[in-house]
């Protein structure tokens, strides 16, 4: 079932994403994941088939193009994305360290310090379901893709990265 994207950012924005949607011509997104960011739902794409841009037109549209079919492009927008301080990001970051490509869990381990673990934090424990899923998924990638090249998962990037993740969802529960 599609996706609108206006459902995948806080309603606040919903007249920006559909004014960007309609210059950039941009299709509904492949099913939808359930998340909730500060008491709001919101339906991420699963894929988004759109052109790669050279540039982003905003972070709205960076954030769109995490999603993309292409994990070279998905990596390129996460960069310009995981340091941004609007939390209506964390879903499209987090997202993205369930999924097969290696470099992004390392994008984001690399930027750890930056994150704000306080709003990252509060989203994981509003989002426990989906954060198991995220981490069982990277398990699996883990052992399908990576586990020849990185026998140990306990020290494995993605490891590391979700126990980081579980220390912010235990700072921000005190």
């Amino acid at each position: 079932m599609p996706t609108t994207l206006t459902a995948a950012f806080p309603h606040h924005l919903a007249r920006e994403v559909q004014d960007l949607a309609r210059q950039l011509d941009l299709p509904n997104g492949d099913q939808g994941i359930a998340v909730t960011l500060d008491g709001e739902p919101l339906t991420l794409p699963y894929r988004l088939h759109l052109p790669a841009a050279d540039t982003a037109r905003s972070l709205i549209h960076a954030c769109l193009l995490t999603r993309h079919p292409d994990g070279h492009v998905r990596e390129r927008y996460l960069q310009q994305i995981i340091r941004a301080p609007e939390t209506w990001v964390i879903p499209f970051v987090f997202q993205l360290t369930g999924e097969y490509v290696i470099e992004l869990l390392a994008l984001c381990e690399a930027n750890l310090p930056t994150l704000d673990a306080s709003a990252y934090g509060r989203f994981f424990n509003d989002n426990p379901a989906y954060f198991s899923l995220t981490r069982a998924r990277m398990v699996s990638y883990w052992d399908c893709y990576h586990r020849s090249r990185h026998p140990h998962l306990r020290s494995y990037v993605g490891t590391r990265l979700f126990r980081a993740f579980s220390d912010f969802t235990t700072t921000t529960s005190r």
